[in-house]
Order: C-alpha cells, then structure tokens, then sequence
C-alpha cells in the first residue's frame, strides 16, 4: 500500500515514514530508488515513475522527467484524483464525507474562490451600509444646519474651541499613555534581564549525564534479568527425568538378560551331556549287531551242501504239500490275526504319552516365565493397594464438594476440543482458567465477573499458532475458542498509584500465575478494582473513573452504570469446577490404572515388561511343540473311535472263524505226516553221518535261530535309527540354543552400551546444570550491581531535581512579572490605539509628524491590524501641548479638561441650531456630494461582487449536487445487492441525507443504512460485518461517479464471513472490466480462487529490493 500510495504522489508525512530516505532498503547503503506503475489506456500504456534521489522526488511520465503539478494533472485525466483519494478505501464522518465528495465532483476546486468573492461581497455590503448610514446622517445634519444658520457663528467659534479642547484632552491622555508605556517597556526590559540571569543558573549539563547513566544501568537490570530468566528456562529444559528413568530401565533389563544367559548357558550343559549319552548307546548297539554271527548248530560246509541238496529234493518231491500247507498256514495266520481281538491298550498308551509329553512343553515354557513374571506379579500387587489408597482420597474429597457430576455436552466438546490442540500445537498454554486463580476464595465472585467470558479464552505463544489452531477447529468441526497470542496482544499500563489503596485491590494482584503469562492476564482484567466497601467502589468508579467490582459481584462501570444482580453467583462456581474437574480427571486415571492392573493380572502369561527376543524364541518353540503333540492326540482319538467300530464287527464273525481255523488245522495236520514220512526217508543216510537224531527238529532249529537273527538284528537297527534322529535332533536344538545364546550376549552387549551412553548423558547433563546455575548466580551479582548503581543514580537525581527546583520558581514567579507586564503594554497600546480611532471618528485634526490616521481601522480592536498601524510609527506632535499639561497627569487634572469640555458643550446646545450652521452649509454640501458618489460606487461594486459570488456559487452547487445526485441514487442499489439473500431477496436499505440543503458543501452528509430484518439504529451500533458491508456500499457508489481505473481493498473482509465475503466478491466480478480493476489484498480463499490474477511480494535478498510474484489463473477456468 505504501508503494501504491507513493508512486501516486501522496505526500511523504502521510505514509509510514518522516524522510523519503526511509523509504529505501538496505540501512541507506543504496540512495536512490523507485516504484512505478503502468496504466493500460486505450492510446497504449501510460507510465508514471517516482524516484527517490536524496531527500527529493523526481517524477516521470513515460520516462520523461515532469514537474509534479503535471503528475498529478496527467493522473487526475485518468480519474485518479490524488487529493480525493478515490483509489483508496477508508471510513468518512459526515464533514469528510462532504470534502470527499466535492473533491471528486471537482467543485472543491470553486472553494477558494467561492469564499474570497463571499468576502469580497460581505465587505461590499458593509461598505455600502457605512456610505448609505453616512449619507443618512450628513443630509440630517444638512437640514439641522439650515434650520440653524443663524446661529452658525457663534456656533462656529464655539465648536472651534470645542476642538481645541478636544485636541488638547487627547494630547494629554496620548503624552501620559506614552509615559506610562515607556515606563512598562523599560520595566519589562529588567525584568526579561533577571530571567535570563537565573536561566543562566540553570544547567542540562548534569541532568543529560544522570539521564543517561541511569538509562545505562536500567538497560543492565533489564539484560541481567532477561540473561537470569533464559537461563532459568534453559534450566527448566534441561530435565534428568527421563534419563533416570531410562538408566532404571536398562539397569533392569541388563539384569533380565543377565539372568536369562544364565538359564540358557545351564540348560546348554544339560543338552550337551544328553547328546554324549545318547551316542554312547548308539556304539553299544553297533557292537551288539557286530557279535550276531554265530549260529545255535555249526555244520561244515560239505555237510551244509549235502543239508541243502537233500532240502532242495525234498522241497521239489513235496511242492505239492508245502504248497498246500504253506497256504494253509496263511490262511491260519490270517485268521488268527484277524480272529484276533482289537487291542486298545497301544493307542490309549501313545495318547496318554503325547499327553504327558504335552503337560511336560507347557509346564516347561511356564517354568521359563514364572521367574519373569512373578517379579511383576509382586509390582503390580503392591501397585494397586497404592492406587486403591489414592482413590479413596479422591472420592472423600468429591463427596465433600458434592461435585460428582456427569458433564455436559458442551463442557465434554470443549474439553475434547483442549486436548486436541494441546496435544498438535506446543505453543497451546491453556485457558485463563487454567493458568491463574485468586489467592483468596473470597475474590472467586469477583474475578469470575471481571473475566466473564475470557475465562475460557485460550493463551498461545504467538499469532501464527492462533491462526493454526483456528483452521484445525474449523477443519474438524470443533467448539468455537478465543484465542489470546502473548506476541501480538496489547495491554494498558497497571496503575500502580492504585496499588496500595485502602479499602480496594488491582484484580491483577489477588491472582496468582507465571510470570510468562502475565500480559495475557493484564489483558483480560485490565485496571479493574476489587473492592469490599460499598462506599470506597463508588468513589473509585464515580469520582475517579475507574472500573470496580465488589466481593458479591456487583459492578460499578466508569460511565456511572452499575450492574448485578443474583445471576453473577453461579461464576464464582467455576473455580471449584476447576478444582473438581481435576479430582474427576485424577479419579479416571487411577480407575483406568486400576482397570489396566486387572486386565495385565488375568493375562499375565501373555506381557512380559521386559521381554528379549531369546525368551519368545523358546516361548514360541514351546508352543509349536505343545501344537504337534495337540495335533497327534486328536489324531489318536479318531483311530480309537475306528477300532471301536472294528471291535463290533470281529465279534459277529468269531464264530464262523472258529469253524474254519479247526477245519484247516486238520487238514495241515495230514498233509505234515506225510511230508514227515518222506524226509525221515530221505534225510536218513544224512541224519546217520551227522549224528542228527531228528531231522525236522533240526528243521526248527535252524529256522527258529535264523528268525531270532534277523529279528534282533531288526531290532537293533530300529534302536540305531531312533538313536540317529535323536542325535540329529539334539544337536539341532544345540545349534538353536548357542545361536539364542549368542543373541543374548549381543542384546545384554547393546544393553550395557546404552546404559553406558545413558549414564554419560546424566553427567553432561549435570555438568551443564552445574555451569548454569554458575551463569545465574554471575548473572545475579551482576544484577545486584546494576541495581545499587541504578538506586544511587535515582538518588542523585533527586538532589538535582530539588535543587533545580529553587530557581525554576524564581523563573516561574518572573514569568508571572513578566506576562503582567506584556498584558499592561498591550492594555496601553489598546487604549493608544483607542484614542487614535476615536480621534478618527471625530475628526480630531491630532497634530502629527510625518504621519496619517488615513490607514487605520474604525473596526474593533485588531491586534494584528494595531501591529501595523506600531509599524507605520504614528509620531505625535506634543509642541502645544504646555509644560503644565505634560507635569499634571492625575486623575483631578484629567476631571478639570473634561470640566472645561462639557461646559463648552452645555453653552453650544443652548445656541439656536441656525446660528451654528449657517457659515458651513458650502462644506456639508460639498460633503453630501461626496458621499453620494461613494455611496453610488460601493453600490455597484457589491452588486458586481453579489453576480460573481452568484455565478461561482451556482457552479459550485451544480457539480456538487450533481455527483450527490448520482450517489445518493445509486447506494441504495449497491447496498441492497450486497446485503440481499435467498430469505431476504430485497436486502438492506441505505439512503444519504444533506444538513444543508441550499449550500450542501457548507456542511455534513449523513448517511444512515438498515440491515435486512433490522430496524433503525446508529452506525456505531453495527457489529463489525455490518459495518464493512455498509461502509463498501457507500466507497463503490462513490467510485461510481468517474471511477478511477483501478480500485484497492486492503483486507477490507476481515470482519466479513464467508457469506458477505461472497456477495462482496460477486459485486466485484459483476463490476470488474477491462477499464476498472481490482486489487485485493485479502487472507480469504474466497478471493484467492475466483480472482484472475494472483500477485506476491518477495524480498530479493541480492539486489536489496523488492520483487513481485505473478499467477494468472484464467488460464486455469475450466
């Protein structure tokens, strides 16, 4: 704006700067810059330059250098009147209001003039009036004279004495007026002397010196004090609580895997003597299967051979039979193992042992937590006796207040509200509520009614972070707040006379609160006074305008209003509330403490507070084998429901299986005496040569030691495979185990690391705690310093003030002398001046040197006019004037003069008017002609001077009423289309209205507007929208009449929501073109989306200058 304004020559006084080489950046290393501004007209565009080059402008048109009256000429072609100011907004009262527009109708132009020929007539009026009244008198005089010309004479001598005497009186009074003036003068000369004199005594000298060493030590307070507090901040910040806690925490937990490498090393050794023992047994049976190599009966190998040939023949002779009883055998063992009954017993054993197995991995992984565990078993039984000990406190405290009370809606909004902002935002403090309270419940009552609503206004570090928490508020659909930005907001100075009054207290003073938060304090009760005496807070509000509340809440306004009533009580409540709301805020956190024990205590087995990965790892192994051996049970289970089924159907067929098993038994029996028969035969010549008494015994033998062979070595091999698996299972286990161990030493490792780090990080910190508390207390002697140098400063001012103070009332009492004095010389100059007119008047013939009463005044007194009148040295001549006249100038002799005079005067009455006037009828008649012609000359120039002021006037009127004309018609229009809605098609009204109709520039425009849906009130009863909208109404009608051809609003919405901001802005848009811009500088999105162009200003950090930033967002429409 400042730019805008300067490149369109507004004055240097009238933006934000003294000199214009404060316009330019960069701390006056650069002395010369410039804003210019290009006008797009329909002969090509049209550039004005102003630069800044030293303490003067330099204007240019196009880049030719002009002078400014041209400037301003060339700017006022394109409707841009610098004076009016039609390309700015801004308020009018109803005088400006008038100025403004005369200025834009250009009838201001006829002002001056219009006023000079008003003079010029009023002047010629009074003159005509003085020659008319002059005539009337001198043609009285004429006929008098007629009557009396018999008389003259005698009259002529008489008057001509008179004059004398006349002539003689006013040199006697002028010759003492003298006197006594010379005397004053030389008087007043002595008395100016002496001032000067004790001024001399005077000394600045030692005053600046004092001044300035106690602003020096004031300066020193002030660093030392904020050097103290950044400190103590910094102090605050540097908090070991954490870090303790860390340091307990690892400690514990370097414990916890301490102990659980322990257990892990143990269970190691354990696994590793199993896996020894089991690959001793696996030797064992190696040996065994090695020593199976002997048989029951040992033949030879000849012996061997012929036991073969003869088995071979007879096996080939009897094929038949072995055939038939090896089936039948089949058959046999077919049936009986079918025959056989369903044995449950394996089944039953395999799941009572995956059972056992089962009950063993819990009870296992259990053992492994219950070391861990029982610990916090302990802490958090001990936990909740203490939480249960607190609660009660709470809840006797709550019955007391008998505020146990569920909130209401808006109370838990606003609470959610808080803790939302709380929680985003570290500049959010709090609300006042929160941040102060009395010192006295006694002052509840009145602090509650001083606050009123600002209670629950929020205190936040800066503006920034009001404006982020107001979005968030209005993104999420949260309670409305007040926000109070400790940076930005301005507060009146504390009355501290008012400090220590009897009777009454500041409301600042009986609050209690951090120092960080007293502006926010200060801003929200002021100087207001609470008072316990009736009588006291009338005085105070009445007598000294100042604002009091009593104890029971009654206020006594500084306008004589009082207001009260029994509706304050329940505000007093909200300070208990306070109180209340943190015993119900403390009571919830021990009940969900409490509820947070119970819910940890029944699933004790699933936390583990200090968990390493080592133990889920055994954790987890347990449970995948606990979920196996589940898996197996079950799988037994179906195979028992199967046998069970199986069990019914053998004992339907037992019988028929029976029958048959008898049946083949007979059978076989048969068929093997006859083989029996024909190997006696056959292996007889064998039987005697071997010694073998019983061939088919040998049979037995032989096959029986052969099936016990492989039998054992069966089992042998069985043994050794299981013996394997459970090796490679256990070193598995091993393996997993050292690499659990190994995780366990890297993680208690990294533990004891951190506890190291953390341990180091304590003692810095108590290293820099211990440096800045060594700052404070440096700082703080220092301070005490400064305040002892600053208090003997103080001290030594007031001697000097004292002192000084002696001689400042001699001057004064001088001054006093002095002004009498000039007061007397100008009561004598006066009475001079007096006596010189009245010698006017009446013609009095004063003899003078060198000198004339020509030029001076027969008004009144005109001390600017008598200055003159001094200056032109009016000299009298005192020659006649005799010595005893110039030594008598008392008071007796002044009454002897007048003495004389009158009876002069008595003696010229009793003469016949005839007498007196017949010897100067010539000179009256000669006088009447004279005044006839003046009288006939001041007539015309008044008539002459009445025609022009007519002329100028009519002009001015019509430009005037011309522009007021098209306004006043058009406002209505404007304001109505600003203000109507969809309920309220019609909109608002506003209409202006002249003081003076005849000569409306002579006076004020009132301008009165009614909102829709309201009724008549004052402008200054509008809310702050209202205004706005009122306000724009009455610039765009203004601009409408030759509007400029660029329109600014600076942040003219800011009272605005976003419903008036709309109309407002489809007003623009109706009204934007080509010829007519606007320029908008605005914090609403509104205007940000539907404008054509959007344009930021950046500071060029390299040239030192400013620079702009352009979007042009039609291209972006659809």
């Amino acid at each position: 704006m400042d730019a805008i304004s300067f490149v369109l020559g507004i004055k240097t006084n009238q933006l934000r700067s003294a000199q214009l080489q404060e316009l330019i950046y960069n701390d006056g290393i650069q002395d010369e810059c410039y804003v210019s501004c290009v006008l797009d007209t329909d002969e090509g565009d049209l550039t004005f330059k102003r630069i800044v080059q030293g303490n003067s402008s330099v204007y240019k048109i196009n880049d030719k250098t002009t002078t400014f009256a041209n400037y301003l000429k060339v700017l006022g072609d394109q409707d841009i009147l610098v004076k009016a100011r039609n390309f700015l907004i801004s308020s009018q009262s109803p005088k400006d209001l008038t100025r403004l527009i005369e200025q834009i109708s250009g009838s201001l132009e006829y002002k001056q003039e219009y006023e000079q020929l008003k003079q010029e007539m009023q002047k010629s009026l009074e003159n005509t009036n003085l020659n008319y009244n002059k005539k009337k008198n001198i043609n009285i005089q004429l006929k008098q004279y007629k009557e009396q010309e018999r008389e003259m004479k005698k009259y002529q001598n008489l008057i001509s004495k008179k004059q004398d005497q006349i002539v003689l009186l006013h040199l006697w009074k002028l010759y003492h007026l003298e006197q006594r003036l010379k005397q004053n003068s030389t008087a007043l000369e002595k008395e100016l002397e002496s001032k000067e004199k004790l001024e001399g005594q005077l000394t600045n000298t030692k005053r600046k010196e004092l001044t300035q060493q106690q602003a020096k030590y004031q300066k020193q307070v002030l660093l030392y004090e904020k050097k103290i507090n950044t400190a103590n901040q910094e102090l605050k910040q540097l908090s070991m609580v954490n870090l303790i806690q860390e340091q307990k925490h690892l400690s514990s937990l370097v414990a916890k895997s301490k102990q659980s490498l322990s257990d892990l090393l143990s269970n190691q050794k354990t696994k590793t003597q199993d896996l020894a023992q089991l690959k001793k047994d696996l030797d064992n049976i190696a040996k065994k299967m090695d020593e199976l190599n002997q048989d029951d009966i040992q033949l030879n190998p000849e012996q061997l051979a012929v036991y073969q040939q003869k088995k071979q023949e007879i096996e080939s002779n009897l094929a038949l039979e072995y055939l038939k009883v090896k089936n039948i055998k089949t058959r046999l063992k077919t049936l009986k193992e079918t025959d056989k009954p369903i044995d449950f017993t394996v089944l039953t054993d395999e799941k009572r042992l995956l059972e056992k197995n089962l009950a063993k991995v819990s009870k296992e992984s259990k053992q492994q937590e219950k070391s861990e565990l029982e610990s916090e078993r302990k802490m958090l039984a001990q936990k909740e006796i203490q939480i249960h000990e607190k609660l009660e406190v709470v809840q006797n405290k709550l019955l007391q207040a008998k505020q146990e009370e569920k909130s209401t809606r808006h109370k838990k909004k606003l609470k959610e509200a808080i803790d939302s902002l709380r929680t985003l935002f570290p500049g959010f403090k709090g609300k006042i509520i929160d941040l102060c309270k009395p010192n006295q419940r006694k002052y509840d009552q009145a602090v509650s009614v001083i606050m009123g609503k600002q209670m629950d206004s929020v205190v936040v570090d800066t503006e920034k972070t009001a404006i982020e928490c107001i979005n968030y508020l209005k993104e999420q659909r949260l309670e409305k707040l007040t926000f109070i930005p400790l940076d930005t907001i301005s507060t009146k100075p504390i009355h501290d006379k008012y400090r220590n009054y009897n009777g009454a207290k500041l409301a600042i003073d009986v609050l209690q609160y951090l120092p960080v938060y007293e502006k926010a304090i200060k801003y929200v009760v002021s100087n207001t006074m609470i008072s316990e005496d009736l009588s006291v807070a009338k005085h105070l509000a009445f007598d000294k305008s100042v604002k009091v509340v009593l104890l029971e809440g009654t206020v006594f306004h500084k306008t004589g209003m009082i207001t009260g009533g029994s509706g304050d009580a329940s505000s007093s409540k909200r300070w208990q509330e306070k109180e209340v709301e943190e015993l119900l805020a403390k009571k919830q956190q021990y009940m969900d403490d409490l509820l947070d024990i119970q819910t940890r205590k029944r699933k004790l087995q699933d936390e583990d507070s200090f968990d390493t990965e080592g133990l889920l790892r055994k954790i987890e192994s347990f449970q995948e084998e606990a979920l196996i051996l589940t898996s197996k049970i079950s799988d037994k289970t179906k195979e028992l429901e199967e046998l069970q089924k199986k069990q019914e159907e053998y004992e339907r067929d037992q019988e028929i299986k029976k029958k048959t098993i008898i049946d083949l038994q007979n059978e076989m029996h048969e068929i093997d005496d006859h083989i029996k028969a024909q190997e006696i035969m056959v292996f007889k010549e064998f039987c005697q040569d071997t010694g073998i008494e019983d061939i088919r015994a040998y049979h037995q033998i032989y096959s029986d030691s052969l099936q016990k062979s492989v039998e054992t070595r069966l089992e042998y091999q069985t043994a050794k495979i299981k013996l394997e698996n459970m090796i490679l299972f256990d070193e598995k286990r091993l393996q997993d185990l050292d690499h659990r161990i190994k995780h366990t030493q890297e993680t208690a490792a990294s533990l004891e690391s951190r506890l190291q780090k953390v341990e180091g990080d304590i003692s810095k910190f108590e290293q820099k705690i211990n440096g800045i508390r060594e700052k404070i207390d440096g700082f703080t002697t220092d301070l005490q310093a400064a305040k002892n140098g600053l208090n003997s400063i103080v001290s030594e001012m007031e001697a000097f003030k004292q002192k000084n103070s002696e001689i400042e009332t001699e001057i004064q009492a001088t001054n006093k002398s002095i002004s009498k004095r000039e007061a007397q010389l100008e009561l004598l100059k006066a009475e001079k001046i007096a006596i010189l007119r009245s010698c006017k008047l009446q013609e009095v013939d004063i003899p003078l040197v060198d000198s004339s009463l020509k030029n001076l005044a027969l008004a009144e007194f005109n001390p600017a006019f008598d200055a003159d009148v001094d200056m032109q040295e009016i000299t009298v001549d005192y020659a006649e004037l005799s010595n005893e006249f110039k030594k008598d100038g008392s008071e007796q002799f002044l009454e002897q003069i007048e003495q004389n005079l009158k009876d002069i005067q008595d003696e010229i009455e009793r003469l016949a008017p005839s007498i007196r006037t017949s010897e100067r009828m010539d000179e009256i008649n000669h006088k009447l002609k004279e005044t006839n012609l003046e009288f006939e000359e001041a007539r015309n120039e008044a008539k002459e001077a009445k025609e022009k002021f007519e002329e100028i006037k009519k002009q001015r009127y019509t430009l005037f009423h011309r522009c007021y004309t098209h306004i006043a018609d058009t406002i209505d229009d404007i304001y109505k289309e600003l203000t109507k809605s969809a309920n309220v098609p019609v909109g608002g009204t506003a209409y202006l209205s002249l003081e003076d109709s005849d000569e409306p520039y002579n006076d004020g425009i009132k301008y009165h507007a009614m909102p829709p849906m309201k009724r008549f009130r004052e402008m200054e009863l509008l809310s702050g929208g209202e205004k706005t909208i009122v306000s724009l109404a009455l610039l765009f009608a203004i601009h409408s009449y030759q509007p400029s051809p660029f329109f600014i609003l600076d942040e003219v919405d800011a009272a605005l929501d976003n419903t008036n901001v709309q109309k407002v802005l489809n007003y623009i848009k109706k009204q934007k073109g080509p010829s007519f811009q606007f320029i908008v500088i605005s914090l609403k999105s509104g205007f940000y989306q539907d404008s054509d162009s959007l344009v930021g200003i950046y500071k060029d950090i390299g040239e030192g200058t400013s620079k702009t930033m352009t979007l042009d967002l039609t291209k972006y429409e659809n």
